[in-house]
């Protein structure tokens, strides 16, 4: 098996033909595709260092691991070794054929030493329960191995019918489902959207982050689309994965006027809630609610099996599920006192970032 090391922006456009076979033939996760690594470097690529790990079996590509090296992150003066998109990915994993399972392993272990120089450490963020990468910082040996919890990541297993799962939830929460959308449907001519084609799908984006925008300012928070970047790159991505059939947008509309959106994601039978907005004049028509529960319905009916919330705690998640997945930070590096001392820093770093969040959910 060959190892090969991606650094130039021109080999990385060159691999999207068998990234992308690799993907759809045993990715798991969407943040994993070619399409999102790609996107988000283009726009956000500067100053960083592409360092994206292939490894060969012959001519064919068996996995992928998509690093990028970072420096001055947190203010923090050191070089990290991490993941593409790790701001704004939920899942992150080595992409991989199972086939090549040992082989991988053992090539990996062999590498990862010459991977991190004394003033590098490897920082991998939202690792999932279960993952390649995990079972991988297991087996890692003559390095410094830190794995902490990150992030916790409700899903929702969908059953075969609306009307089974409505009989695993609690009954006043069931209740206030039935009583919203009857309320909706009474007082105003309502109308609910599946947005999936490429000529209709940017602009349903746009209206989602004026309502995301809206809400997220009404907290005074800035919001997932709060530069101008972020909202080329958003449109960029979706532009590309409406392509594939990879995401979805779904529109809550009454009396011709969009007053709720929620953004997903698909990869195999799961569908992930990403993001969303709604107008908070409405806000006593419960509209996130509404449009959450026909979503979850659509979900059932087009035969997904899981409904995944993605990474957060808040509240009305678990009014849907008690299942959920824990996400993990891993810090790889040498066994000398710099790298002690930055995994130290990287540790309180992870701690105020978890109340920072627990904080405004």
């Amino acid at each position: 098996m060959n190892i090969k090391i991606i650094t130039d922006e021109r080999d990385f456009l060159y691999l999207r033909d068998r990234w992308e076979k690799l993907f759809w033939e045993n990715g798991i996760y969407p943040f994993t595709s070619w399409i999102w690594n790609y996107t988000w470097w283009k726009y956000y690529g500067k100053g960083k260092k592409l360092f994206i790990i292939t490894f060969w079996e012959d001519d064919e590509l068996v996995a992928i691991i998509p690093l990028m090296k970072v420096f001055g992150e947190m203010g923090l003066p050191f070089w990290r070794l991490k993941f593409i998109a790790s701001d704004c990915s939920d899942y992150l994993d080595i992409l991989y054929n199972p086939k090549y399972e040992e082989l991988i392993i053992n090539n990996f272990l062999n590498c990862i030493d010459l991977c991190l120089g004394s003033l590098i450490i490897a920082d991998f963020e939202h690792i999932p329960d279960g993952s390649f990468m995990l079972k991988l910082s297991k087996l890692i040996k003559n390095l410094n191995i830190e794995v902490m919890e990150q992030d916790i990541c409700p899903y929702l297993e969908l059953p075969g019918s609306w009307e089974e799962l409505k009989k695993n939830l609690n009954k006043r929460f069931r209740k206030n489902i039935e009583y919203a959308e009857r309320r909706l449907s009474r007082e105003f001519n309502v109308i609910y959207r599946e947005v999936r084609k490429e000529t209709d799908i940017l602009n349903s984006l746009d209206k989602l982050m004026i309502l995301h925008q809206q809400r997220m300012n009404r907290r005074f928070m800035p919001g997932a689309f709060f530069s101008y970047k972020k909202r080329l790159f958003h449109k960029d991505l979706v532009d590309y994965m409406a392509q594939e059939d990879m995401v979805r947008i779904y529109d809550l509309v009454i009396e011709q006027k969009c007053v709720g959106s929620l953004y997903a994601f698909i990869k195999g039978k799961s569908l992930y809630y990403y993001l969303s907005g709604f107008d908070v004049n409405y806000k006593k028509y419960s509209p996130g609610m509404v449009l959450l529960s026909y979503v979850i319905k659509t979900s059932i009916s087009e035969g997904f099996e899981v409904f995944d919330f993605l990474r957060g705690e808040e509240e009305y998640k678990f009014l849907w599920t008690d299942r959920y997945r824990i996400n993990y930070r891993i810090l790889i590096g040498k066994t000398n006192v710099i790298s002690h001392l930055l995994s130290k820093l990287i540790r309180t770093e992870n701690i105020i970032e978890k109340k920072i969040k627990k904080a405004f959910i």
